[in-house]
């Protein structure tokens, strides 16, 4: 009987040290899940901060262009006068 008592004891703490770790474990999967969550938001930002700025970028390029191109124009209309 005293075998049995014992053994329910061990297994009663061997449940509560189980029951422990799984808490532990599901903690430390949610803060990886908000961190993982973070991370993918951040790269979305950056992403969508990449494409604003190459949008930008290729706006102010093609007006430098036609700007040139109509310098270009004009100084050869001169000429020709």
């Amino acid at each position: 009987m005293a075998a049995l008592d014992s053994f329910k004891k061990a297994a009663a703490a061997e449940c509560a040290r189980l029951e422990s770790m799984a808490g532990a474990a599901r903690r430390k999967i949610a803060l990886q899940i908000e961190a993982l969550a973070a991370k993918l938001r951040d790269a979305r930002l950056l992403e969508n901060l990449e494409r604003r700025k190459l949008a930008a970028w290729k706006l102010e390029f093609a007006k430098e262009l036609d700007q040139q191109a109509e310098e270009e124009h004009q100084a050869r209309w001169r000429k020709q006068r």
